[in-house]
């Protein structure tokens, strides 16, 4: 009968798997903690600052593109080198610090004049003051908060003008300054004109004798002839030659007589 023969095996055949395993996991090791070593080392100290931002300046330096390590006794000695003079310091700083910077302004400063632009000086308003139309006796006053007779009709009524009265074709002259507005043959009192002044005044001139010496639009002065008195029409013919005359202001007739 023929014998077997065994073979034998070393230590290492036996065991390499678990030396290859073994040399595996160490290795893994080793390279974790290198890692982690090499990690710590690189990490930037936090700076504890109460207030104000932290500045990196010449006591920083980079160890590479991504990091930055700050000494920290650099950084509080910067702060303190940047903490601003007190009020007492600042008086008291020396004299020849005051004398370089005065010797370093120019000497000749130059200045530009601006001029401001000139204001528009707006143009006085005179008040306007007002004429008697006519050299006349007044016949009938102005009543808008009484009643007055009137001859024409018999009766007692308002009267928002003056009556004044002259010889018939006597000179009707403009009562201010102003621009004729209109002239018409009014139904209740003849031929009419009216002009227009400044402040929103207007006068009316009532009863004339003629319309024909002024057009509309046309620039009058004070004490120019317009017209001349009427022998009466319409309302007030039963008074005879005279003017009826209205002072308006803002659309609102008001007494001739406190105007002269």
């Amino acid at each position: 009968m023929m014998k077997r023969r065994v073979q034998r095996l070393s230590w290492f055949q036996r065991y390499k798997k678990y030396i290859y395993i073994g040399g595996g996991a160490v290795t893994l090791g080793v390279l974790s903690f290198a890692i982690t070593v090499f990690t710590l080392g690189r990490k930037v100290p936090e700076a504890e600052i109460s207030e104000g931002p932290i500045t990196i300046n010449e006591y920083a330096y980079r160890t590479d593109e991504s990091s930055i390590r700050i000494n920290p006794e650099s950084l509080r000695r910067s702060e303190a080198e940047e903490e601003p003079a007190s009020s007492e310091e600042k008086e008291e700083a020396p004299a020849e610090n005051m004398e370089s910077v005065v010797a370093s302004k120019p000497e000749e400063v130059e200045t530009v004049e601006v001029s401001a632009p000139p204001v528009k000086e707006e143009p006085v308003k005179k008040e306007v003051t007002f004429i008697l139309p006519v050299d006349g006796e007044i016949i009938l006053e102005y009543a808008k908060d009484k009643l007055v007779y009137s001859k024409t009709l018999e009766e007692w009524i308002t009267h928002t003008g003056i009556d004044i009265q002259g010889e018939e074709a006597m000179p009707v002259k403009a009562a201010a300054d102003g621009k004729v507005k209109d002239k018409k043959v009014d139904p209740r009192y003849g031929n009419t004109i009216i002009i227009e002044h400044d402040d929103g005044y207007k006068t009316i001139y009532s009863n004339l004798s003629s319309l024909d010496l002024v057009e509309v639009n046309q620039e009058v002065k004070q004490g120019e002839i317009i017209s001349g008195v009427g022998s009466g029409y319409g309302f007030e013919v039963e008074e005879g030659p005279h003017i009826h005359f209205e002072i308006m202001r803002d659309g609102i007739n008001i007494n001739p007589s406190e105007k002269m």
